[in-house]
């Protein structure tokens, strides 16, 4: 895979070198999956995004299946506990988006609050509130500077003593 911009991969792509390794050609790839992250050759992460979503939303509408069963509490750890770690995992690297993947993402979080609280559209500002939420960007920006302290040793006590291995 040969990591472009947009602009030049399609300027390149008709003289790609060719690459042999004991004497077969290895072909190149637009994208792949790297520890569940979709990478692709532009680092535009429409497609990782995509498939994010479509978990989460098959997961929210399991929600909306069993909501008359159970109460709030109960979705909102149904939401802590199976849908967030699909959004959280790797948020750090997958999160340098476009806007109108941020669109996505939020409107995806709007809806899943108006699930979970019962609410309607006018309420979004409270429901985050309610439910003790930060927007997408926001949970990016917060693990970054999580990742930047624990990196710079600025972390509490107890976390200075965890190894992180890059």
């Amino acid at each position: 895979m040969i990591l472009t911009s947009k602009i030049n991969a399609k300027r390149i792509q008709h003289c790609l070198p060719c690459i042999e390794f004991n004497n077969e050609i290895i072909n190149y790839s637009y994208e792949e999956r790297l520890l569940g992250v979709i990478i692709d050759r532009t680092l535009a992460w429409d497609k990782h995004i995509d498939v994010v979503l479509k978990k989460c939303y098959s997961l929210l509408y399991l929600i909306s299946r069993i909501k008359p069963f159970i109460l709030i509490p109960m979705r909102k750890l149904f939401f802590h506990t199976y849908i967030l770690p699909h959004l959280d995992y790797c948020c750090i690297i997958w999160g340098n988006y476009n806007l109108s993947q941020e669109e996505k993402l939020i409107r995806f979080q709007k809806r899943a609050a108006r699930l979970i609280l019962d609410k309607d559209y006018n309420c979004i500002e409270k429901c985050f509130n309610e439910l003790n939420w930060l927007t997408f960007p926001e949970i990016v920006t917060f693990q970054k500077a999580v990742l930047y302290k624990l990196f710079n040793e600025l972390s509490p006590e107890y976390l200075k003593n965890i190894h992180v291995y890059l």
